[in-house]
């Protein structure tokens, strides 16, 4: 069932659902992101990694706007622990092509490297085939 929250003005900021044929959480986000949003969202996201015991997620920025390094530090030292917590292990950030919000992907997955494994991505196709890649090679271990 997918997640779907809309900002003050009702546009949808973010779309969270579990991908049961791939075992991902995917995250969507859209537009410019508050510091409130990201919050409430990244709980709805830490929800559903948690309710699918899913140690991937694809995190999609390529539909956002704008700084939000406002939320990084909360990212990095709030929400990351419990994710990991949680048994998130691969994060695959699919970057914005806008440079503010690319900026800020950058410096999120420079403070979540010490939680799990995180790569950047120009687009979700991509990412998907590096989280791919992760689950095969878990699989694989975990049979060995």
């Amino acid at each position: 069932m997918e997640q779907i929250l809309r900002n003050s003005y009702g546009e949808v900021y973010f779309a969270g659902c579990y991908l049961a044929t791939e075992h991902v959480v995917r995250n969507a986000w859209t537009g410019y992101q508050t510091h409130s949003g990201i919050i409430y969202a990244a709980e709805t996201s830490l929800d559903l990694l948690a309710r699918h015991h899913c140690p991937f997620l694809l995190n999609d920025n390529s539909l956002v706007t704008g700084t939000w390094n406002h939320a990084v530090e909360y990212c990095a030292r709030d929400w990351a622990p419990r994710a990991a917590a949680a048994g998130l292990t691969h994060f695959a950030h699919v970057l914005s092509p806008e440079e503010r919000a690319a900026q800020s992907g950058i410096n999120l997955l420079a403070c979540l490297q010490s939680y799990f494994e995180v790569a950047a991505f120009t687009g979700p196709a991509e990412a998907q085939a590096w989280l791919r890649e992760r689950r095969e090679q878990s699989t694989i271990r975990a049979v060995a």
